[in-house]
């Protein structure tokens, strides 16, 4: 994996909109229409044992009906009675699953990709960003005498904005999904974003979901990949937490 030559350009060239709407986030605002279809891609919800549980089985056990629009802060308030502005807040015994914001786990990652690498238009000259607020980070090391702290190298960021967000530019292999987070950051992250000119993938820091922008012969194998939890999803509907003003 290496920098962009130009990132700037390339970020442009994607055709996303530069700042976040108003009036709440849609997968419309989220994946351009150039791609025909939108999957989206749960990311597992986590026990306080680390163990995976999809959303479809949280569901079920909050007795919540199952949308592919469906938020986890709608399993929240089922599982607590109140409304709640993030998941996270109801974290207990009536829910002690949460998914991870931001950030798809490796497996799911490499499940992503394994299925995207097949429509690639070249599998060997994907494009990655990475938010720039990843490195303000601190990241604790653990091995010789004791922890120890270190800043993260800082990270050449372009000044073209998506959603409201910079980003750092990388280029490689499709299969480079699932590593670059340890190779620029030191830990697991997916990308926020990666995408071939065949389809476009989005992982925005502050949601528990992945979308992905595709044809539709890439729409149904990714529906078919086994690791992953995708829905197929509506262009019109809501992608944030619920419209703001």
């Amino acid at each position: 994996m290496r920098p962009h030559p130009d990132p700037h350009a390339a970020l442009h060239r994607l055709g996303m909109r530069p700042d976040l709407p108003r009036d709440g986030l849609r997968v419309a605002d989220v994946v351009p229409d150039r791609f025909p279809a939108v999957v989206r891609v749960l990311h597992p919800a986590v026990g306080p044992e680390g163990e995976p549980i999809t959303w479809r089985e949280v569901a079920d056990r909050l007795g919540v009906a199952f949308r592919p629009d469906v938020s986890f802060e709608a399993f929240a308030e089922a599982a607590t009675g109140t409304t709640v502005q993030w998941a996270e807040e109801a974290r207990g015994p009536g829910l002690p699953w949460i998914p991870e914001r931001g950030n798809l786990d490796t497996a799911s990652t490499t499940a992503l990709a394994r299925a995207l690498e097949r429509f690639a238009a070249d599998p060997d000259a994907c494009t990655f960003a990475l938010w720039e607020g990843y490195a303000s980070e601190t990241v604790i090391l653990t091995r010789g005498v004791g922890p120890r702290r270190r800043r993260l190298p800082k990270l050449d960021v372009a000044s073209t904005p998506v959603l409201g967000r910079r980003y750092a530019v990388f280029q490689g292999p499709v299969e480079a999904a699932q590593s670059v987070g340890s190779e620029v950051l030191g830990r697991d992250q997916s990308p926020n974003l990666w995408w071939d000119p065949a389809w476009l993938v989005v992982t925005d820091v502050d949601l528990m979901s992945t979308f992905v922008g595709c044809d539709e012969a890439c729409a149904e194998a990714l529906l078919a990949e086994e690791g992953l939890e995708p829905v197929p999803i509506e262009r019109d509907a809501w992608v944030s937490l619920r419209p703001h003003g």
